[in-house]
């Protein structure tokens, strides 16, 4: 991810305009979009195996991306003339340093002894039922009793007739098979919890930023280029901070809703997100005030809930201890999928939505 961070403004510099730049900037964020994926998930994943609330730790950070994604869009609006190159060179070298850090900062993690430990004692908790002990099969071969050792977990798969009959799944089989009985108890535990998740950031990717940035200026007060640049400006900013408060403010919640009351709130954003969809058309909802207030609460509640879901999801459902680091990563799987389907629908949206 770091090298295409660093790749990506000198492709749009050197082949400004052309198709081979196009190209390359698709295969460029194909492999920034999984490489984020897996390694939101693998954190995630990591961070569940710890204490209920340290998942807050990841969506903060999160938070503060976004405040730093303001850095190119405040040095647009401040410096004079064309700077789209000098703020692109900032900007994505900034983040490859930020992506050098947090890989580093997470093999600091892994030898630290106190992760060390915790990651070693969840490691004991896990207990492969389902395999066979390779040395009791071994040992049929070496006398003619009809009997055969297994697993009692196994032991309704095995028959035994007049000759032993001995099963001859893989490890690897085995393990697998495992595994995804282990994910789906997890995601019945979890449903309503990551139905929330992806209704969150799915109903957020639908509208943000291409409903919001559709919502014109009202023009007694951005009756100017630079002035209609700023609403743009204004309107991100809203969303970032407000974004970032939020998280702050969830990860200081000690005590999670119920699953019910999460979903509730969720569904509640639906008010929300159609009230600025209408504020495209009806001019009395694009007051300053009305659609400031409208707009704060919808990016506020996005960052609040998202934290308290991915916070306390672990704890509400009551993981077992071998299941916390697949409920983390379960549940970031789920907010993946749920951001990837906001952006497809964002696009037919984003079509019929009036051009200013």
């Amino acid at each position: 991810m770091c090298i295409v961070m660093i790749c990506i403004p000198f492709v749009c510099t050197l082949l400004a305009n052309t198709f081979p730049a196009l190209v390359l900037m698709l295969i460029f964020s194909f492999l920034c979009g999984i490489a984020s994926a897996l390694t939101s998930c693998s954190v995630f994943g990591l961070s569940g195996i710890f204490s209920g609330h340290a998942p807050s730790g990841i969506m903060v950070g999160q938070g503060i991306a976004g405040l730093i994604s303001l850095l190119p869009l405040i040095l647009h609006i401040s410096l004079p003339g064309d700077n789209t190159d000098l703020i692109g060179y900032i900007f994505f070298s900034f983040a490859a340093i930020i992506n050098v850090l947090a890989l580093i900062s997470l093999i600091c993690f892994r030898i630290l002894p106190y992760p060390k430990h915790i990651l070693k004692t969840h490691s004991l908790t896990r207990n492969p039922t389902t395999s066979v002990n390779l040395s009791q099969v071994e040992l049929l071969h070496d006398t003619d009793e009809p009997s055969i050792l297994v697993d009692e977990e196994m032991s309704d798969t095995l028959e035994t007739d007049s000759e032993p009959t001995i099963v001859h799944d893989s490890p690897n089989l085995m393990e697998a098979n495992q595994i995804l009985r282990e994910i789906g108890s997890v995601a019945k535990k979890l449903r309503w919890w990551a139905f929330s998740v992806f209704f969150v950031y799915a109903l957020t990717l639908t509208f943000y930023p291409s409903v919001i940035l559709a919502v014109p200026a009202p023009k007694h007060m951005f009756d100017t280029e630079w002035s209609s640049s700023l609403w743009t400006h204004i309107r991100i900013n809203i969303f970032c901070v407000a974004d970032f408060v939020a998280r702050w403010c969830g990860s200081c919640v000690k005590r999670s809703p119920s699953s019910k009351t999460v979903v509730a709130l969720t569904l509640a954003r639906i008010i929300l997100a159609v009230a600025l969809l209408l504020a495209l058309w009806v001019k009395w909802m694009r007051n300053i005030v009305f659609f400031s207030i409208i707009y704060f609460l919808f990016s506020f509640s996005n960052g609040l809930l998202g934290t308290i879901i991915m916070s306390h999801a672990n704890e509400q459902c009551r993981l077992l201890p071998h299941e916390l680091g697949l409920g983390g990563s379960f549940m970031s799987m789920i907010m993946n999928v749920g951001l990837s389907i906001g952006c497809v629908l964002a696009i037919p949206l984003g079509l019929i939505t009036p051009l200013q």
